[in-house]
C-alpha cells in the first residue's frame, strides 16, 4: 500500500500541483503584478496636473513694440542714445531693464498709447489617460501699482500690433479670456463660452493671448480651469511655465511720460520732451 502511494499517487499529485501552478497560480500572480503596476501608474498620474505647459513665449515685434522705463536714462546712457542709429536701440533697452510692450491692435498710438499690450503664445498638453476639458483661462492679479512714467523707448518704425485670437482686459473685473476678431476687436463673449476644448494624453493646443492695461502696472498669472476625472481643478501658469517664479507684468500707460527716446528716419536716435509729443 505504501509502495503504491509512493510510486503512483505522489507523482500524480506532484504533476497536478505543477499544472495548477502553471495554468492557474502563475497567470493569477502575473495579473496581480500587472494590476499593481497599473495602480502605481494611476496613482502617479493622479499626482500630476491634468495638463502640462509645453511652452510659453512672449511675442515682441519691433515694428509694433516699444519699451517702458520707470526712470529716464542716466546722462551717460542718454549720450550713448543720441549716438545710436535706428535699429540699435533694442540692446540699450535691454541693458536699461526696460519692460517691452506692444501697441494694442487697431489703435493709433502716435507718441502715447491709451493702453499697453503683452502678447503670449501658450501651449497646453493633456497628461491624463482620460480626456481633460479646458473650461476657462483667466488672469489672477497679484499686485497693482500706478503705471511707470519715467520714459518710453520707441524703435525705428511703428505699426499695428500682431492680432492674437483672444484677449484679457486686466482693468476689468471680468479677467476671463475673450475672443478677438481678425481686426483685433474684442467680442462680448468669453472665449470658452463658444469654444469646447478637450485634450487627450499627448494632445496639445496653443493659445494666442493678449493682455491689456491702461493706467495700472500689473503683476499677474494665468489660471487654467479644467475638468479631469469628473473633478474641476485649476492650474496656475507663470512665464517660466510653472506655478512659481516671477509673474507676468504689464506696466500700463501713465498720463504722460517725462521723455521719449525715439529712433525714426532721422540719421540718429534722439530725445523728445513733452511739448514735442505727438498725441493722437
Amino acid at each position: 500500500m505504501q509502495f503504491w502511494i509512493g510510486t503512483v499517487v505522489l507523482p500524480v499529485l506532484l504533476a497536478v500541483s505543477g499544472l495548477v501552478a502553471t495554468f492557474a497560480i502563475a497567470p493569477w500572480q502575473e495579473q496581480r503584478a500587472q494590476s499593481g503596476v497599473e495602480r502605481r501608474e494611476a496613482a502617479e498620474e493622479a499626482r500630476q496636473p491634468p495638463v502640462e505647459v509645453g511652452s510659453i513665449q512672449e511675442v515682441f515685434d519691433p515694428e509694433s513694440g516699444y519699451w517702458v522705463l520707470a526712470e529716464p536714462l542716466p546722462p551717460a546712457e542718454e549720450a550713448e542714445w543720441t549716438a545710436l542709429f535706428p535699429g540699435e536701440e533694442a540692446d540699450l533697452a535691454r541693458r536699461a531693464q526696460a519692460v517691452q510692450v506692444m501697441q494694442p491692435a487697431a489703435v493709433d498710438c502716435a507718441d502715447w498709447c491709451p493702453a499697453t499690450a503683452k502678447v503670449y503664445r501658450l501651449s497646453l498638453y493633456g497628461s491624463r489617460s482620460a480626456p481633460v476639458e479646458v473650461l476657462d483661462i483667466h488672469a489672477r492679479v497679484l499686485s497693482r501699482n500706478p503705471a511707470p512714467d519715467g520714459a518710453v523707448i520707441k524703435p525705428a518704425t511703428g505699426a499695428l500690433g500682431e492680432v492674437a485670437p483672444a484677449s484679457i482686459d486686466l482693468d476689468s473685473d471680468d479677467r476671463r479670456l475673450y475672443s478677438q476678431d481678425e481686426d483685433g476687436v474684442t467680442g462680448d463673449r468669453p472665449y470658452f463660452q463658444d469654444t469646447s476644448l478637450t485634450l487627450a494624453k499627448g494632445e496639445h493646443q496653443t493659445f494666442g493671448i493678449t493682455t491689456t492695461s491702461r493706467g495700472t502696472d500689473y503683476r499677474y498669472e494665468l489660471v487654467v480651469t479644467l475638468e479631469a476625472d469628473g473633478e474641476r481643478t485649476t492650474v496656475a501658469v507663470r512665464p517660466n511655465g510653472t506655478s512659481s517664479g516671477a509673474p507676468f507684468r504689464n506696466p500700463g500707460t501713465p498720463p504722460q511720460y517725462s521723455k521719449i527716446y525715439e529712433c525714426d528716419m532721422s540719421p540718429s536716435c534722439h530725445i523728445k520732451y513733452p511739448p514735442e509729443f505727438d498725441l493722437p
